[in-house]
């Protein structure tokens, strides 16, 4: 559990507590004055609104038998357990997806067992417990009402995936304009979809802290995104480039397949992932589209299923030696039950602290642009293979060895999950002396020497 997690936990509790004083208008500055965790609130207030309502059974549970919310592991796995049902959301709705447009429920099922053995779904979702993963909920949500031509279920799911996390705005403008070629009513749809951050703005006009809290938010996203720039006589930015070219493709577009609508998601996450300076949980806005595009298409799902079994492989190898925060975080495995599970070494006896720790000692860093490279090369691969040109059946193709090569791919991806886990734990938990691991022994050990 990474401390963003933790920090939004502590904040949705004291949510609950302005609620029972009758001091919502004033939460962020509560949230400075009384966080037990290493942040303020910092995100948009729906986010505290959602884990407020999950976490009030447990808070007051924790209240009555005297524990600490921010200690005990049942609480927080409680807490935990909000961003893993959302995950569980998004394969229901990649299901019905794939169904709707393959026609086939082994392919949507085939689509599920990928999501969630995905190494770029393991990370963001089970490891850091990003938010990433509800406002992904809802953009499913508005991609499925939009396929069954509901443009007001489009229009609301996408209103409320903006709040938590602003990136649902970037991919709602290219949808409108398959839809709408009036380009004053879709930039009205469009900038009417950020409603609820208007209402927010205006209930918090008074907040000084909500406004510097949440702009440091936005200029680090925009910071990310502008400062991924090459030169070519002058600065670059290619995703931007990407996505100005699929505004115009969607506003010449006259209707569009659903499939195209699917890998038009996954152009614009698959540039953003591999053009950009991202968070390395912003990977998840990717993995739904890049396996519906797998699982949509009629061909090469055999290679493409492979590559994105490796692209989940580089990309973690990838944040690893390039030194992403949550893997440097010595507190990442001991939040919830291992400390309980069994012993750990105390802090003067850790050999790394943090699986990042063992990647510096040994100077893997070097091999970082390796990694990305691959990564890189793996996405836009499955781009290539699942597009419109690649998918003609007059290119040649046997489809008949798929079957059970995709059974074999199916059971190497748990191989590569079990990895990344091992390789977090050892990081985490390795000790300079073995001893350490059995502190009952030890303790035995001294009694006897004595």
């Amino acid at each position: 559990m990474y401390g963003d997690l933790t920090n939004t936990i502590d904040n949705a509790n004291t949510l609950l507590r302005a609620v029972i004083q009758g001091r919502v208008l004033d939460f962020y500055e509560l949230s400075v004055e009384k966080s037990v965790t290493n942040f303020a609130a910092n995100y948009n207030f729906l986010v505290y609104v959602l884990f407020a309502i999950w976490q009030a059974p447990a808070y007051f549970v924790a209240h009555v038998l005297h524990r600490n919310y921010m200690s005990w592991p049942w609480t927080l796995l409680w807490s935990k357990l909000l961003v893993v049902l959302f995950s569980a959301v998004i394969a229901y709705f990649i299901y019905k997806i794939v169904l709707l447009l393959a026609k086939d429920k082994k392919r949507a099922t085939f689509a599920v067992c990928l999501f969630y053995s995905s190494a770029m779904v393991l990370y963001p979702v089970f490891i850091c417990g990003q938010l990433d993963v509800i406002s992904m909920t809802f953009i499913l949500i508005g991609i499925y009402r939009y396929l069954k031509e509901d443009i007001r279920g489009f229009w609301l799911s996408f209103v409320f995936a903006i709040p938590f996390k602003m990136f649902a705005l970037i991919l709602a403008l290219p949808l409108i304009l398959i839809k709408q070629k009036n380009l004053l009513k879709a930039g009205v749809m469009w900038i009417s979809m950020v409603s609820l951050l208007v209402i927010e703005n205006i209930v918090f006009q008074g907040s000084p802290i909500h406004y510097w809290a949440l702009k440091a938010q936005s200029d680090d996203a925009i910071k990310a995104l502008l400062g991924s720039h090459i030169m070519l006589g002058r600065q670059l930015v290619i995703f931007l480039v990407v996505y100005f070219c699929l505004i115009l493709y969607a506003w010449m577009k006259k209707g569009a397949k659903g499939q195209t609508i699917i890998h038009m998601g996954f152009i614009l996450w698959g540039s953003f992932v591999c053009f950009s300076a991202i968070n390395s949980y912003w990977i998840l806005l990717l993995v739904p589209f890049m396996i519906m595009s797998i699982c949509v298409s009629d061909r090469f799902i055999l290679y493409t299923s492979f590559l994105e079994t490796l692209s989940g492989l580089f990309y973690f190898l990838n944040i690893l030696c390039a030194g992403t925060r949550p893997l440097k975080d010595g507190l990442l495995v001991k939040h919830l039950f291992l400390p309980r599970l069994m012993s750990l070494p105390d802090s003067g006896h850790l050999k790394y602290g943090a699986l990042f720790n063992v990647i510096a000692q040994n100077d893997w860093g070097r091999y970082t642009a390796l990694f990305s490279t691959a990564f890189t090369f793996t996405v836009l691969a499955v781009l290539f293979l699942t597009s419109e040109r690649m998918q003609d059946k007059r290119i040649e193709y046997d489809t008949e060895k798929e079957g059970n090569y995709t059974k074999v791919i199916l059971a190497f991806r748990p191989v590569v999950i079990i990895f990344i886990a091992g390789l977090i734990l050892y990081g985490s938990t390795a000790s300079t002396n073995a001893v350490a691991f059995n502190t009952r022994g030890a303790k035995k050990a001294l009694r006897l020497w004595i």
